[in-house]
């Protein structure tokens, strides 16, 4: 039979308050779930929930594991090798010759073993001399040879060469103090003399 309000039938059918509907009012909730968009209103099942959920969570991995490994692949790259660390203390210690910027460079209990070669004189003592001379020679300091020990350890050998005169070979034992990107100098040996056999 005919329905006084059909517009009220359609929104209870379309709830499905009532059992039984009419084909056109079928159609007029069809056409009606088609323009929102909901043509599909068959809830999700408990497989549908598993499959939406796993992708979620392989994303959410995927994620983290990207955020994880390239900034630490990103840092083991950019780290320094030894040689390169011993060059850039070879570059500071020539720009700081002569100056009082020397002493920056050895660590507090520094100690230098100077061309003498008769006593540990504290680093500080030996950038001050040399800090105070009235014309320092220009000295140049090239790397040969670098390797680490252990955390927070360099050992390095260089050349070193006055201008106008001769070149010699010394030794720097490279510290890094815990917390800290600066290496310095806590063992200074100004002048290696190659053994010979007499």
């Amino acid at each position: 039979g005919s329905i006084a309000n059909p517009r009220v039938f359609t929104d209870a059918c379309r709830l499905r308050t009532f059992a039984v509907c009419s084909s056109a009012d079928e159609e007029a909730v069809t056409e009606q779930r088609d323009m929102a968009g909901n043509g599909d209103d068959e809830p999700m099942g408990a497989l549908d929930y598993a499959r939406f959920f796993g992708t979620i969570a392989g994303f959410i991995a995927f994620f983290y594991a990207v955020a994880a490994i390239f900034p630490a692949a990103a840092g083991a790259a950019a780290l320094p090798t030894p040689l390169e660390i011993a060059a850039k203390v070879d570059a500071d210690w020539t720009a700081a010759h002569g100056t009082a910027a020397l002493s920056r460079l050895y660590t507090p209990g520094g100690r230098v073993i100077t061309a003498s070669a008769d006593r540990l004189e504290p680093a500080a003592d030996f950038a001050a001399a040399e800090a105070s001379s009235p014309t320092p020679a220009a000295v140049k300091l090239t790397p040969l040879w670098a390797e680490r020990e252990g955390e927070g350890v360099i050992h390095h050998l260089f050349e070193t060469c006055t201008a106008g005169g001769s070149c010699g070979r010394g030794y720097f034992r490279l510290e890094q103090a815990r917390g800290s990107a600066a290496w310095r100098i806590a063992t200074d040996v100004w002048t290696l003399t190659p053994y010979k056999d007499r």
